[in-house]
């Protein structure tokens, strides 16, 4: 998988753990950063696509959404493999 596939998860996940956070609404980025465990601001560029998820990241951000990473990552192969048709 080369760099363009890997930009393509990236903004798919993005894409999904964005529309489930404002299906969560009012959830905030502060709150997902409390529940990850990770600081707000690195919550706030992998939001906005200024920085790519580390593993560890995506699973906590994941799961303080109150989703399966699995079902992210396939919900994602879904969207890129649709695009490529």
């Amino acid at each position: 998988m080369g760099i363009e596939a890997d930009d393509a998860y990236n903004r798919a996940i993005v894409t999904i753990l964005r529309n489930r956070k404002d299906e969560l609404r009012p959830i905030s980025y502060e709150m997902i950063a409390a529940k990850a465990g990770i600081s707000v601001r690195t919550v706030n560029r992998l939001f906005s696509n200024e920085r790519d998820f580390k593993l560890g990241q995506f699973i906590a951000i994941a799961r303080a959404l109150q989703m399966d990473p699995g079902d992210v990552v396939a919900q994602a192969a879904a969207v890129i493999a649709e695009k490529s048709e």
